[in-house]
């Protein structure tokens, strides 16, 4: 699962009791690096991973990783709600609002949705240091991603969230994703 949300970079997770994570071995790396060693958003990363996977074993969930990107981590009101700013995420949002527009609120267990959007953003900019939580980068380009929804029902519903995520490419590295916090729901 660890490799689903970040990669090759971090190796696999090892638990310890209780299935808390306790460290990984990158592949780089000839030894387990601790979670003290890791970035914050590295750290989020296992601990997602870790709760991801226990959540899917502990409800027998079938499907959930058929997928061939697993970007979201629970639902409210019938709907997704995202941890990662994917294509797969996009087109599912985007899927929403054609099927609303259809008169197929099916998704929304209120009924009628009175209006909802999407918007999906992405800026690339390139920096000689880039710095993001705690980590710095040099000679860095950067993609910032950032998702949001909204809908407002017929009622008193309504949800709605924004997603930012960051993706750093360095010369002779591995692209690093890092999302900036869970995403703002409402």
């Amino acid at each position: 699962m660890i490799q689903r949300i970040a990669g090759t970079r971090l190796g696999n997770d090892q638990l310890a009791d209780k299935f808390q994570p306790q460290a990984v071995t990158p592949r780089i790396a000839s030894s387990e690096v601790t979670l003290l060693d890791l970035s914050g958003g590295e750290t989020e990363q296992v601990h997602l991973a870790v709760r991801l996977a226990l959540a899917a074993r502990a409800a027998d969930v079938t499907g959930l990783w058929e997928e061939d990107c697993v970007w979201w981590m629970g639902a409210r009101g019938g709907l997704r709600i995202p941890y990662a700013v994917t294509d797969a995420a996009l087109a599912y949002y985007v899927a929403q609002i054609e099927a609303f527009r259809d008169g197929d609120f099916s998704a929304t267990p209120e009924g009628t949705v009175e209006s909802s959007q999407v918007s999906y953003r992405a800026v690339v900019e390139h920096h000689d240091l880039f710095v993001h939580d705690g980590r710095r980068f040099q000679n860095a380009d950067v993609v910032r991603l950032e998702l949001s929804w909204s809908h407002f029902c017929a009622g008193p519903c309504a949800f709605g969230f924004t997603l930012i995520r960051h993706v750093i490419f360095v010369p002779d590295e591995d692209p690093v994703a890092m999302n900036d916090g869970s995403p703002a729901v409402w």
